[in-house]
């Protein structure tokens, strides 16, 4: 069957989120409304996976009644761990020799 669906978060709609079929290849991204139709006919028991950056990945598993997902997705923390490497100067690559 067909699935289509829109995926937001508290704000509203959200763009560009990814929804793959688990296991393949198979995906699409949601358009400027938070909506999207996947490409695959899919049946009862596929896995979607629901991703976008600074959000945490849900999976949804299609049901026998399955047409429409509405997800409102969560807020991930995340932190980067490290510090800036400031020991190295800066090199511009313009040759130092002025025409």
């Amino acid at each position: 069957r067909t699935v289509k669906g829109v995926i937001s978060d508290a704000n509203g709609p959200l763009e560009s989120v990814n929804v793959i079929l688990k296991g393949s290849n198979t995906g699409i991204v949601t358009n400027s409304k938070g909506e999207f139709t996947f490409p695959k006919t899919l049946k009862t028991g596929d896995i979607l996976l629901i991703s976008y950056l600074g959000y945490k990945t849900q999976e949804v598993e299609i049901r026998a009644n399955t047409t429409f997902i509405s997800i409102t997705l969560e807020e991930d923390l995340f932190e980067f761990v490290g510090a800036l490497d400031t020991n190295k100067p800066y090199k511009s690559k313009r040759s130092k020799k002025q025409q």
